[in-house]
């Protein structure tokens, strides 16, 4: 019997945020329990940026949850520059500790459906 225990899949997860066509917006990401570390933007991505909306709230069909813009401690908006598709972004954990879900906001809206992947690690 092996004693090896494989912490990756425990440690690192990863989700989908997808922007669908004509938006900017994407569907919601729950990210309780785990912080965001990293985003890796798609081949045929159409932005140059990327924002985050946070919320708090438990998700529920009763009381929905209000996002609001992320921003940094100095008051910025916390923006990504997306250099090149695909490509991988680092994110500070400390900005997405407190959220509960979060949404990604592109610049510019997609020509199509775009699935970017939001990594986390658990907290």
């Amino acid at each position: 019997m092996s004693n090896v225990v494989d912490f990756t899949t425990q440690v690192m997860q990863s989700q989908i945020a997808t922007i669908s066509a004509g938006q900017t917006e994407s569907i919601a990401v729950n990210i309780y329990g785990t912080t965001a570390v990293g985003v890796i933007v798609p081949a045929g991505f159409t932005g140059s940026s990327l924002s985050f909306l946070v919320t708090n709230d438990l998700i529920d069909k009763v009381n929905p949850p209000v996002y609001v813009p992320l921003y940094d401690p100095s008051g910025t908006l916390l923006i990504v520059a997306v250099a090149a598709t695909p490509s991988g972004s680092r994110l500070n954990p400390a900005d997405f500790f407190p959220w509960s879900s979060l949404k990604v906001v592109s610049d510019t809206p997609q020509v199509a459906d775009q699935q970017l992947k939001i990594i986390t690690r658990v907290i």
